[in-house]
């Protein structure tokens, strides 16, 4: 009854996070400019002078040339730029409450994987149990304490949102 029990668990807990599974483009790089080199002298001082072809810009500071690339190498969709990590948490112009509740419910998002691996724990030590009274013991108490974390982080997450709301309410960041 109870690996059905925990097989059903599992299945509740994973099919969400499967129909929830996002895909992120591939990385590709595109330069945003060419560069060539001027072609182009000033006859009368004997130094180069800045073209005007597409490329990097040639100064002369009396030291000599100095070449000063015009364009850049931008990189898109990079999963490890802050600004991809905005773009998931849907930060923009949000007000601080707003950003802070986001940032909660990602972290609320990894306890329910740590609540998930634990139930994984412990169902994978009971299935290895073999009728042994204390790794089964081992494993019940294993899930009740999981089971247990869960309970904190909903009344966590209750409780979060209640202050929240009530200091945006009390505040009148939300607009009202």
């Amino acid at each position: 009854m109870v690996p059905k029990f925990l097989a059903l668990l599992s299945l509740i807990i994973i099919i969400p996070v499967l129909a929830q599974a996002q895909t992120t483009p591939a990385v590709t790089t595109t330069p945003t400019t060419t560069y060539e080199l001027p072609t182009t002298t000033a006859a009368d001082s004997g130094s180069l002078s800045p073209t005007t072809a597409p490329g990097p810009v040639i100064e002369d500071d009396g030291a000599g040339a100095t070449v000063v690339p015009v364009g850049t190498l931008v990189a898109k969709d990079d999963p490890f730029s802050l600004d991809e990590f905005g773009d998931i948490l849907n930060l923009g112009d949000a007000e601080l409450p707003t950003i802070v509740a986001r940032l909660i419910r990602v972290f609320l998002s990894l306890l329910g994987l740590v609540f998930f691996l634990m139930i994984l724990y412990s169902g994978v030590l009971w299935l290895t149990a073999g009728g042994d009274d204390e790794k089964v013991g081992k494993a019940r108490r294993t899930l009740i304490n999981a089971l247990i974390g869960l309970v904190i982080i909903f009344v966590a997450n209750s409780l979060v949102r209640f202050l929240i709301d009530a200091l945006t309410e009390a505040t009148g960041a939300n607009g009202g």
